[in-house]
């Protein structure tokens, strides 16, 4: 009860501090919804757990929201977009999501790093045991986590696309350089979700910083924002990744679908150079309705561990 008599002492000064600057005022707001949705799960969890846990999802929604602005993101993007990259390899689970105009986000325990993202190590209930003094809402708190999904895009801002040369990409990612590259425009919803009233459905596009000390301590009682969502072992720099985090506390799948209708579309794609002409032949046929560049990535003999790429018809 004082913690909670503290924040909205907290939220009264900080509106009469910046009464005149609506953005200020916003700002602040999320900050507070934080902390009080917060506080309310960890009062319910003593009562209720499904009050504990419906708090607990409204503070995930909120701290999600708090990456719109963060520095790495692309807010300021939404209505031009942004160009993102993604190396697939061929198989029915891509062709499924080109016949359905679909991108596909998944749960962090379905991606290829069990150490990636940190929020999903902290929030386990045998770390954060050495980490609060009040365990009895570690449970739901823990729940709370299980409707993150993401989605990884490679982002370049060199102009050369050294990312569609990059042959690390096309071996890991692409199935040996016999998958594609899809390169996308996200706009609008699918960049930031920052005008949706719907507190159970929120998107952020954030670039993933892997510049950080590879030591790093999960044993804290809380854990920055942009630590928790946006950093990686800096061994992973070369992907110049950037990621759709989505917040949906609807979804108990571990994969979820954000149709092209939210701001996405396919501009361009890169078939490897071990791509069969028969799979070739199936995507452009797959999407033959549509606007779509298509290239076929080659060996530059005079810089072998670089590729090029050629427009084909």
């Amino acid at each position: 009860i004082d913690k909670a008599i503290g924040i909205v002492k907290k939220i009264t000064g900080r509106v009469k501090k910046n009464r005149g600057d609506s953005l200020t005022l916003i700002i602040e707001a999320i900050k507070s919804n934080i902390e009080l949705y917060g506080l309310a799960g960890q009062i319910y969890s003593y009562i209720d757990n499904d009050k504990s846990l419906e708090y607990f999802k409204r503070f995930q929604y909120h701290t999600l929201k708090g990456l719109i602005n963060a520095s790495g993101g692309y807010n300021d993007m939404r209505d031009t977009g942004v160009i993102a990259y993604k190396f697939r390899q061929y198989s029915q689970y891509l062709l499924t999501d080109l016949i359905n105009n679909v991108i596909t986000l998944s749960r962090p325990c379905c991606m290829n790093d069990p150490f990636d993202s940190l929020y999903s190590i902290w929030s386990q209930p045998e770390n954060l045991k050495f980490c609060v003094d009040d365990q009895n809402h570690i449970s739901m708190f823990h729940k709370s986590f299980d409707y993150y999904r993401l989605c990884s895009f490679c982002i370049d801002d060199d102009a050369e696309n050294t990312i569609l040369r990059n042959i690390l990409m096309w071996s890991h990612y692409a199935d040996g350089h016999k998958g594609v590259c899809i390169k996308y425009r996200l706009k609008n919803d699918c960049v930031s979700t920052n005008l949706s009233l719907d507190f159970r459905h929120q998107v952020v596009l954030q670039r993933i910083n892997e510049q950080i000390n590879d030591t790093v301590s999960v044993r804290n009682a809380s854990i920055p924002l942009k630590l928790a969502f946006a950093h990686k072992f800096s061994g992973w720099q070369y992907e110049k990744e950037a990621r759709l985090i989505c917040y949906d506390d609807t979804i108990e799948e571990d994969r979820m679908t954000i149709g092209y209708g939210e701001g996405i579309s396919i501009e361009a794609i890169y078939f490897g150079i071990n791509c069969t002409d028969e799979n070739k032949s199936v995507i452009k046929k797959l999407l033959s309705n549509q606007n779509i560049k298509y290239y076929i990535m080659k060996c530059d003999y005079n810089n072998v561990y670089k590729m090029k790429y050629e427009e084909i018809f």
